[in-house]
């Protein structure tokens, strides 16, 4: 049997529950992302509801504003930090050049910085001994560098044999 509610006590509760929701809706929400070429990264566009105030920032930058975060829905930080863990484990570094010498003991990389551009040529022994280098370059170009190592020492071993 359906019970009988006063006309009063039916507004209340429509008006506490619309209440409810527009006091517990985040004031911030996330309205955009997108993969910046120049940046190298994503990055995301985040607005103030009700207005038209919009901040484009970095997603890591945006998860260390305490306040920002908890100004905002529990799914636009979820989305929020997988773009933030995105841009971590990024490609930093690519291989534009190789150059080998008959020797194998000059053998040198020319690698470009995806975000400057900026070009670098590092000897591979550099490469291989500052692992940053290794970490921020895709799976190819890493295997690259080390079949370059593999081979270089192949021909010193051959080298120093023949001299023997």
């Amino acid at each position: 049997m359906l019970e009988k509610k006063s006309f009063f006590s039916l507004v209340k509760g429509i008006l506490s529950e619309l209440w409810v929701e527009k006091v517990m809706e985040p004031p911030y929400k996330l309205v955009d992302y997108s993969y910046s070429e120049k940046a190298g990264k994503f990055l995301v566009t985040v607005q103030l509801k009700y207005k038209d105030i919009k901040r484009e920032i970095d997603p890591a930058a945006l998860l260390v504003d305490n306040k920002l975060v908890r100004m905002m829905s529990q799914e636009n930080i979820r989305l929020i930090t997988y773009l933030a863990c995105k841009n971590m484990f990024s490609v930093t570094y690519k291989i534009v050049a190789q150059n080998f010498d008959k020797a194998g003991i000059k053998d040198t990389i020319e690698i470009r910085h995806v975000e400057t551009n900026k070009l670098e040529t590092k000897l591979i022994s550099e490469i291989l001994s500052n692992k940053d280098y290794l970490n921020k370059m895709g799976q190819e170009d890493a295997f690259r560098i080390g079949y370059a190592a593999g081979a270089a020492s192949v021909i010193n071993e051959q080298i120093d044999f023949h001299h023997e």
